[in-house]
């Protein structure tokens, strides 16, 4: 059982109307990404920081409340609840059993009624003084998704991750011939027959961020490349944690660069194995040597048949993220 959840006991169900962040608590740190960024990685890593505490992905912001969210969490959809689940067994129950997982759905069942925000609030109490780090790919396929996120936490922290849209297409092709392209309709119907086209997911996604960053302030946002990151993660961290107000030090970052050290860098349980891409799941630890130079933009897309390249729109936007 882990140090928090020998010090901390869940509350009563009197208790859990009255539970909110208390004034003194931290402001979560929220990765905003499209899926098959490195995320997930990143959120791993940050979460080692002797100051933060990451999470799975916890897709809370797709509804209002949890009622709302369960009606969308059928079928396959089903496995998008792991990572909550997976989370809250984690943080008090101290471990990722069957058992816990059965106490993290009787502890979700108890607040059905309440939003979403309010879920992560208490979540976010809970582990206090350590701030949240959570990255679900799922707060930035909508802009409804995005307002409930900056509801719940009028002064979150934001970390923009990207990465280079033929890195990122290349990536979602991989996995089931693109099913996450798909979902999110990145299709080009402009061919016979339509063509899935992970660029335009990229593109859509970034400049629904780009957008709901405008109005955050300067200083609670940051943006790194998965490049820099997986090239030169020391350099890279560093920096992020003084943007952030982490701790710095040299051991503080050894500890970031261990990411596979994350209680959520590994499959769980039955009923809850999920929760990260996984991909990362497979091999959470850092990878070896890797060139912090992109591929080109004007070369023929790998996933099409027609040679065609970027487009025009993503390529002006992949620019001005500092990619050629």
């Amino acid at each position: 059982m882990s140090e928090l959840a020998q010090d901390r006991q869940p509350p009563d169900e009197k208790a859990i109307e009255s539970a909110e962040t208390s004034p003194s608590d931290p402001q979560p740190i929220l990765i905003l990404a499209p899926a098959r960024s490195e995320a997930e990685r990143l959120a791993a890593m940050i979460g080692r920081n002797p100051c933060a505490y990451d999470l799975p992905e916890l897709n809370l912001f797709m509804a209002d409340t949890f009622d709302d969210l369960m009606l969308q969490m059928v079928g396959s959809r089903q496995t998008l609840l792991h990572g909550l689940l997976r989370a809250i067994a984690e943080i008090y129950a101290g471990e990722q059993s069957k058992d816990g997982i059965d106490m993290a759905r009787r502890w979700l069942l108890l607040r059905r009624k309440r939003t979403t925000g309010a879920i992560l609030q208490e979540l976010q109490s809970r582990v206090a003084p350590l701030a949240l780090v959570e990255s679900s790919p799922s707060s930035v396929t909508t802009r409804p998704a995005l307002t409930r996120l900056a509801d719940a936490f009028p002064n979150a922290r934001y970390v923009h991750l990207v990465r280079h849209p033929v890195a990122h297409g290349t990536a979602v092709m991989q996995f089931a011939d693109g099913v996450m392209a798909v979902e999110v309709n990145s299709i080009d119907y402009a061919t016979e027959p339509p063509t899935v086209d992970p660029q335009l997911m990229w593109y859509r996604t970034h400049n629904r961020i780009r957008r709901f960053l405008n109005d955050i302030p300067d200083d609670r946002q940051i943006r790194i490349s998965a490049e820099s990151l997986l090239a030169t993660p020391e350099t890279t961290l560093a920096g992020l944690c003084r943007h952030l107000g982490l701790p710095d030090d040299r051991a503080s970052v050894a500890r970031m660069l261990q990411p596979e050290a994350s209680a959520f860098a590994h499959f769980g349980p039955v009923g809850a194995h999920l929760g990260r891409d996984s991909a990362f799941l497979e091999a959470p630890g850092l990878p070896g040597l890797v060139s912090e130079e992109s591929p080109t933009l004007d070369d023929p897309l790998p996933w099409r048949s027609d040679n065609a390249s970027v487009r025009r729109e993503v390529r002006m936007l992949a620019k001005s993220f500092g990619y050629d």
